[in-house]
């Protein structure tokens, strides 16, 4: 009695700190938030006003597009909308990830934030970018997590919800509507064959998101990027393919420097838990060697000297074979055949994301991130399973992630709380100029540039949606003595 006792206690003080921590990383992210500038496309779409737009003759990203455009309309909304999404894909990979202990939410919570810089600054700091890239996210984790789960039931509600996620789904940006479309295809024809207590639920999932890709794709929009009069995209020539290749594999891979470290030691380790002897030295030793040649680059760039001329093409081939690597350490590995499944799923939807972008421009950080995401739950599901192996314990390494959350949020909130009073006091600065009768007044860059999107003052763009957020007169001339 007295042992059961203990443990109810220690339970509630689990719980207890459980949601203490949900707590604090919640309030850390909406100040974070909170403070993120508002610049570049996000002032222009500012100007338009909280209601229904769809801005249709822009293109086919018709909910992303009227997320990017409220967003940015409304203070309100920008905090809320990114907090509930950002806080939900963390739930959506822990839960997809099949594991019971709470400390692998904070570890999914951690890894969300640790995107690179640029892709950052890309889709969070920049509330379209968010709008067309991070919330589409959320539904098709919802949709994968909804269709695993053992709870959902093959009935007229379940159906709904699954014809609304697929419709849905397929409204935000064109890669992610393409993979949509593919992984309803396949769930369909998995459901007829395996999980038949599913297949009306999958094939309401197919029917919403052929209707979402007809609503896209049916956008005139993007028969003038075929037909090559779009001035802003076009359709990747076969002449320039493979250098389109090469450019998304080391973007979306070889230059993530964090989540490839990570992948190589799921790599090593799922390397120790194979089945024959020989395959596991030589996985292992491929991988050690990868470790080795990519931690040589990253502490020593002057290193890549060695093939100066061939270095794109190195890093390109290095990561290829990587990913072979990985896919065949999980497919030879020792594991249950449903998480080799679930594994291999992330592994070919982070290759079938990417796959479309091979034909199409401009392509940025940005697009990487629905992909990016599949990469934190093999990351994540791959812990847990290791977690299952007596020697490896994760709830050893709460301190160390709790103080990696710390230090994270530290950091930004270092790098976007100076941004957010510099931009207080330039623009104090320009009304108080305005106020006085000057004609002339000072505009210059904000400090971390780098790690905002639009911030630049030199481009005319810049300035001229700067004016009309702020509905400063065209009479006042901007001194921008950093572009002279």
């Amino acid at each position: 009695m007295k042992e059961t006792i203990v443990e109810k206690s220690k339970k509630i003080s689990k719980n207890y700190m459980f949601t203490i921590g949900i707590i604090l990383c919640t309030v850390s992210l909406i100040v974070l938030m909170g403070i993120l500038p508002i610049l570049g496309d996000d002032l222009l779409h500012g100007t338009v006003g909280v209601g229904i737009h769809f801005m249709e003759g822009v293109n086919g990203r018709y909910l992303g597009n009227l997320f990017g455009i409220n967003m940015s309309s409304s203070f309100q909304l920008r905090i809320a909308i990114k907090c509930l999404a950002l806080l939900g894909i963390s739930y959506y990979i822990y839960k997809i990830s099949q594991t019971k202990k709470k400390i692998f939410w904070f570890i999914s919570f951690f890894l969300v934030l640790m995107i690179p810089k640029e892709m950052f600054r890309q889709i969070i700091v920049n509330s379209s970018g968010f709008g067309n890239y991070v919330v589409p996210v959320l539904g098709l984790l919802a949709t994968i997590h909804l269709y695993l789960s053992q709870k959902t039931e093959n009935n007229v509600f379940g159906c709904a919800i699954f014809l609304i996620l697929g419709l849905i789904n397929s409204l935000f940006v064109e890669h992610v509507t393409i993979y949509n479309f593919g992984l309803s295809v396949i769930v369909f024809i998995i459901s007829c064959f395996k999980f038949k207590n599913k297949r009306f639920l999958a094939l309401f999932y197919l029917i919403g998101s052929s209707l979402g890709s007809y609503l896209m794709f049916s956008n005139p929009i993007y028969l003038s990027s075929f037909a090559g009069t779009d001035d802003y995209r076009s359709i990747t020539t076969m002449k320039d393919i493979f250098n389109k290749f090469c450019i998304i594999v080391i973007e979306a891979f070889y230059q993530n420097k964090f989540m490839t470290i990570a992948l190589l030691y799921v790599s090593i380790k799922l390397s120790y838990l194979n089945k024959r002897r020989i395959i596991s030295q030589i996985l292992c030793f491929s991988s050690f060697s990868f470790l080795a040649l990519y931690s040589l680059e990253m502490l020593n760039p002057s290193w890549s000297v060695v093939f100066p001329e061939n270095l794109t093409y190195f890093r390109t081939g290095l990561s290829v074979l990587f990913v072979i690597l990985l896919f065949t350490a999980i497919s030879t590995s020792y594991i249950s055949k449903k998480d080799k499944y679930l594994l291999s799923f992330c592994l070919i939807s982070y290759i079938a994301i990417l796959s479309p972008l091979l034909v199409v421009n401009p392509v940025g950080p940005r697009c990487y991130f629905p992909a990016f995401i599949f990469l934190i739950i093999l990351v994540m599901k791959s812990l847990s399973i290791f977690n299952t192996v007596k020697e490896f314990d994760i709830s050893k390494l709460r301190m160390g992630i709790t103080a990696c959350i710390a230090i994270e949020f530290v950091f930004y909130f270092t790098i976007y709380g100076t941004i957010y009073s510099e931009s207080k006091v330039r623009l104090q600065n320009i009304n108080s100029a305005i106020e006085d009768g000057q004609k002339e007044v000072s505009f210059y860059s904000l400090p971390y540039y780098e790690y905002l999107h639009g911030a630049e003052v030199c481009p005319e763009y810049n300035e001229k949606v700067f004016r009309m957020y702020y509905g400063i007169p065209d009479d006042i001339v901007f001194i921008k003595e950093e572009c002279q």
